[in-house]
């Protein structure tokens, strides 16, 4: 036999078994105990490299190793001579009776090709993501029908394909479910082909990244809380960029923006000027709260490379200066929700790419569970609770049209006031969700939770 998990030679209950020795004949000359002993010991091995496939039983693989050595399944008159036969023992990971059955039949050798391209995309799950919960779905589904398989394989074979290519089925749908769940940890690879780790970051982070790199100009688009900020300052941090933030709302001024002559006739510099000079990321937050006549002398600045400025300079635009924006509406003017939003002028709207920036639920999950153990948090699953119950929260609201906003900050802030454990739950939902919100809204997603419960 040739198998490369298995050494050379090896002892099994004080017997020394060379590899090179060991085919169907040879076999048959040793006590059914020795044989059972080196099937078992085989089997240990190949369960040891194939841990996430425990499911499978061992019994059932040990005695097909027995029952194929031995060739109990074609007995002939025992004066035949056996046929000098090689060895050939299973190598696939999920060799067993149930396989050698399973190959007589298109349909479910067909679920069996499926099953192996689902558990090679074990390899591809994020770290982040809890490894328990993946073999929990591997176990509740696989188990499910590994013994009905074997029970029914000689008078049900037709059924129990059918059955197998429906649990295949969702057991694919449970794998993607899993991975949408999967925080990002996002590196940059320089020209030099130097690594540069960015850590946790939103799962859009690479997207942003990349306009950046190409020096377009940004506006983020989504709710509150969605962390639109957070990612432009570490957008500037993984490029290793200058940044700078400028808060823009109803009353801000040219002036602020571009800088402006003193009464002593010296220029006041601002933070715009500094980064179209000399490089970096600029923020422009809240951009659709501001002026939409006081927003166009940007244009100058993020379509052309150059631009005037009130000291007489006419600036050439640095080569690495970006500018991002962020928005809660598409620059289009106030909605239901965000009804202090104004309109900005096409012009202005035009100088950028606007790139969707929800919420992401995994990053939500992690950040707000690490803020829960770091306030004295000792119950994992009473934050994940939480978690889970604002993003339902969220889903509600939504589905009802609530102008009720139910934003990260939620699981963050709650996460923590569950870790100092000063407040009850019913008060924490209160401080962070309700916000004062009228009982009959509170009821009606209290309702709409009960009819649609988290699955």
């Amino acid at each position: 036999m040739n198998d490369s998990r298995l050494p050379d030679q090896f002892e099994v209950n004080g017997k020394l078994w060379k590899q090179a020795e060991i085919d169907r004949p040879f076999l048959r000359q040793f006590p059914r105990d020795d044989i059972r002993a080196l099937a078992k010991y085989i089997h240990k091995v190949r369960q040891t490299t194939f841990p996430s496939l425990s499911w499978i039983g061992q019994s059932a693989t040990v005695e097909g190793l027995i029952t194929y050595i031995l060739g109990e399944e074609t007995k002939t008159d025992q004066n035949t001579p056996p046929v000098e036969e090689p060895v050939t023992l299973p190598v696939s990971p999920v060799s067993s009776p149930v396989e050698t059955v399973m190959a007589s039949n298109g349909e479910t050798k067909a679920a069996l090709d499926e099953l192996k391209n689902v558990f090679g995309k074990l390899g591809l799950l994020s770290s982040d993501v809890n490894s328990a919960e993946v073999e929990t779905v591997v176990d509740q589904k696989l188990g499910a029908f590994r013994g009905q398989l074997i029970a029914d394989a000689g008078t049900k074979i037709t059924e129990a394909s059918t059955n197998l290519l429906d649990e295949v089925n969702g057991l694919k749908d449970e794998f993607a479910q899993v991975l949408s769940r999967s925080t990002i940890r996002v590196e940059i690879i320089t020209p030099s082909n130097v690594v540069v780790p960015c850590g946790l970051q939103h799962k859009q982070m690479p997207q942003l990244l990349s306009l950046l790199m190409d020096r377009f100009h940004v506006a983020l688009v989504g709710p509150a809380g969605s962390g639109k900020t957070r990612a432009a300052e570490e957008a500037a941090k993984a490029l290793d960029t200058p940044f700078s933030a400028v808060s823009v709302g109803e009353e801000t001024t040219k002036s602020e923006l571009m800088g402006y002559m003193d009464a002593k006739g010296s220029y006041v510099r601002t933070a715009l000027r500094e980064r179209a000079e000399h490089g970096g990321i600029l923020l422009l937050d809240e951009f659709d709260c501001g002026n939409a006549n006081v927003a166009t002398c940007l244009n100058a600045l993020t379509a052309n490379d150059k631009c005037g400025f009130p000291d007489g300079v006419l600036l050439d635009v640095s080569k690495k200066f970006s500018a991002i924006a962020s928005l809660n509406t598409y620059g289009t003017g106030a909605d239901r929700v965000y009804v202090g939003r104004n309109e900005l002028d096409g012009a202005t709207r035009d100088r950028f790419i606007f790139l969707d920036w929800g919420y992401d639920e995994a990053l939500e999950r992690e950040l707000a569970l690490r803020a829960f153990t770091e306030c004295g948090g000792k119950r994992d699953e009473e934050g994940h609770n939480w978690v889970s119950y604002v993003q339902s929260v969220r889903k509600a609201c939504e589905a009802l049209k609530l102008r009720i906003i139910v934003s990260p900050r939620q699981s963050t802030a709650g996460c923590k006031l569950l870790g100092r454990g000063v407040f009850s739950r019913s008060q924490i939902e209160k401080l962070t969700i309700w916000k004062g919100t009228a009982k009959t809204e509170i009821d009606k997603v209290s309702a709409w939770l009960t009819a649609n419960p988290t699955k």
